[in-house]
């Protein structure tokens, strides 16, 4: 009984002492991409997926852009109808979603947790060199509980978004795993006993 204890002891000094998971940000500038204008982008990145309810979320490349949009490097990403919604969605929850526009509409990016729920809106006015904007405007949108999924409205087929800056904070899993190992260990030893 008494290895028990020590083992339960150890395994809550293990979770106590565990620093906290590091977060990992990641920019996708969609300067890699090699195809042409309306390639749908879909699920092409790891950990994070573009699509639209009637449509699909496309590459645009600066030759293919209407004038007076703005746009960072020789590709960016539109959806392929006019009044789509574009919905991102993370395949871990993110604590962070920044993206930068140009389009003639207002923009709104809203972004959701895992139960559907509204956590945090921005909405951007109208960015294009005919609105007297200079360059990519930035909308953000944060979560302490965890963002499943976001929504960018407003961009449609006339407009464009860049450097979509998203940042994942890991679930601290293998800490979990390791003090769940010590206690079957030593429910073992108990149990030969």
């Amino acid at each position: 009984m008494k290895s028990v204890k020590v083992c339960l002891l150890l395994a809550c000094l293990v979770f106590a002492a565990a620093p906290a998971a590091a977060a990992w940000q990641r920019t996708l500038d969609f300067e890699d991409w090699s195809g042409p204008s309306g390639s749908p982008i879909g699920s092409a990145y790891p950990g994070i997926a573009f699509s639209t309810q009637n449509g699909d979320v496309c590459y645009l490349r600066r030759v293919d852009c209407a004038s007076g949009l703005f746009m960072d490097g020789c590709v960016a990403a539109c959806a392929a109808n006019e009044d789509d919604v574009v919905r991102i969605d993370f395949a871990r929850c993110a604590s962070l979603l920044r993206i930068g526009y140009s389009c003639d509409n207002q923009v709104v990016l809203e972004a959701y947790n895992r139960y559907d729920e509204l956590i945090d809106i921005m909405i951007g006015d109208p960015n294009t060199a005919a609105t007297g904007g200079a360059g990519l405007a930035y909308l953000e949108v944060q979560s302490n509980s965890g963002m499943a999924y976001a929504k960018i409205s407003g961009i449609g087929a006339y407009g464009l978004f860049d450097n979509v800056t998203y940042e994942v904070v890991p679930e601290p899993a293998t800490m979990v795993g390791l003090g769940l190992g010590v206690v079957a260990v030593a429910l073992l030893r108990r149990g030969r006993r």
